[in-house]
């Protein structure tokens, strides 16, 4: 028995597969872009990477209006996100110092949010990334938990950074909606693990081969 206040309705058109990759990654996407971070059709938000919160971001995002800017090592990876409607792609592999891209591709203004799940080792980038008075999203530490930041720079930026951890009963039924709205699936990667496979599902997502969302089915 659960009460009914730990419950919320799953949009009909997902699986329990799909339904199941929403508490989590969506709805940390979803706080970051609408509920702590809001942003506004016509503003322009970057995007680090291709996993799990990165995809949803991109397709809350897309769906918002938001022109996206997003990065990942791998080009094919770049260009499955482009067909999920990202208008603009950077290889932080080929373009270490991508921030540089960022402002070449805003006209030197830079970005109005960031989905920040780096940490430690982009940071520094994504704060050069944004533009005087942007804002951070600060969800991921996949580079590391402790960093060595330059003040000044987050002071000349008027940086707002907020630290973003999953979200609220409300907001997944918000959120959901939304989905609902706009027909977002999620995306799964091609790989699909079993429960006891859980051990290889994260040596699957250390190994940053994946693309969107990992998920466990429990059969």
């Amino acid at each position: 028995m659960f009460p009914a206040l730990g419950l919320v309705k799953t949009p009909d058109y997902l699986s329990d597969l799909e339904a199941a990759t929403l508490p989590c990654a969506a709805l940390t996407a979803w706080a970051a872009l609408v509920e702590d971070c809001p942003a506004k059709p016509g503003e322009c938000v970057l995007i680090e990477g291709t996993g799990g919160v990165s995809i949803f971001a991109l397709q809350i995002a897309h769906a918002m209006g938001l022109r996206t800017l997003i990065t990942s090592s791998s080009d094919e990876k770049l260009e499955r996100a482009r067909a999920l409607g990202a208008d603009e792609t950077i290889n932080y592999k080929t373009n270490p110092q991508w921030s540089k891209n960022v402002r070449d591709l805003t006209d030197g203004r830079g970005v109005d949010h960031v989905i920040e799940v780096g940490g430690a080792g982009t940071l520094e980038q994504a704060l050069r990334s944004i533009r005087i008075g942007g804002r951070i999203a600060s969800i991921g530490v996949l580079s590391g938990i402790k960093t060595d930041l330059t003040l000044p720079l987050l002071f000349m930026q008027h940086a707002h950074i907020q630290g973003i951890s999953v979200g609220s009963r409300d907001m997944q039924i918000n959120m959901n909606r939304f989905f609902s709205h706009h027909q977002i699936r999620p995306v799964l990667d091609e790989r699909t693990f079993s429960y006891p496979e859980l051990p290889q599902s994260y040596q699957h997502m250390i190994s940053r081969k994946h693309f969107g969302k990992i998920a466990i089915s429990i059969d």
